[in-house]
């Protein structure tokens, strides 16, 4: 299997954590992924590496400037992940320090959209949760594109 890693990208506030925290509800309730390892947890943030038929999966939430992405993300490596999926910004240090963590992997960058309804909070939520299952669906799609044949 090839080496990927995959960054949801959003700006503060797009769901990126919310959303990496369905996509690994996903993988171990759907799925049947095993919980190898929670190696941080702050707040709704959370790491975590997973084995899905094999594979080791690395999954870190926090993105944001500030939080120390780039060394959740060495130790991702180091571990032997072959997926790594992460939360950044659109912009600056956060996709830096991916692409310099996992310059061994095949890179995929994921928009994560802001959404903002004038229709309430109701609608903002339908829609944002909407825009998160497309992007883990998106995710897992490209996971699974680089098992091997």
């Amino acid at each position: 299997m090839k080496k990927i890693a995959v960054a949801l990208q959003g700006r503060s506030g797009s769901g990126k954590t919310e959303a990496l925290n369905m996509l690994i509800n996903h993988l171990e309730s759907e799925l049947g992924a095993r919980r190898i390892d929670t190696f941080s947890e702050i707040g709704s943030d959370i790491g975590v590496i997973l084995e899905l038929e094999k594979t080791l999966i690395g999954v870190e939430t926090r993105g944001d400037p500030g939080t120390n992405l780039k060394e959740c993300l060495e130790n991702l490596v180091k571990y032997k992940c072959q997926v790594i999926i992460c939360a950044t910004r659109t912009r600056g240090w956060t996709i830096e320090e991916f692409n310099v963590a996992c310059s061994d992997y095949e890179r995929v960058k994921v928009q994560q959209q802001y959404i903002d309804s004038s229709e309430g909070y109701e609608v903002t939520a339908r829609l944002r949760k909407g825009v998160q299952e497309r992007n883990i669906d998106l995710i897992c799609h490209v996971c699974s594109s680089h098992k091997p044949s």
